[in-house]
């Protein structure tokens, strides 16, 4: 069981986010990579036009999911539930995510 760190989560709570080094291995980072290159390729020039602000927002459901291997793995990473508990998620869900670029 990890503890909660309590300054990691006083960062992440007065900051908005905390930044956790050398969580996803190489391999994994490439492969997610290679999956938003991919997936971002497929969206339509409007896709873009509206998302002008961010470039894309491209909705990451339970479909991908199932999709793409590299997704799974990062959802369900023992590194992520780890850094996770250590903000105090003891007990995380997925919904969604988003490809922003």
């Amino acid at each position: 069981m990890t503890t909660v760190d309590t300054e990691k989560q006083q960062r992440f709570l007065t900051d908005g986010s905390f930044l956790f080094e050398n969580v996803l291995d190489p391999q994994l980072i490439t492969k997610l990579n290679n999956i938003s290159e991919e997936v971002l390729a497929r969206q339509e020039q409007a896709h873009f036009e509206e998302q002008r602000t961010t470039g894309s927002m491209v909705l990451i459901n339970w479909d991908m999911v199932y999709q793409y291997s590299g997704i799974a793995k990062l959802v369900a990473h023992p590194k992520m539930i780890k850094a996770l508990a250590e903000l105090g998620f003891s007990h995380p869900k997925f919904g969604h995510g988003r490809i922003i670029s």
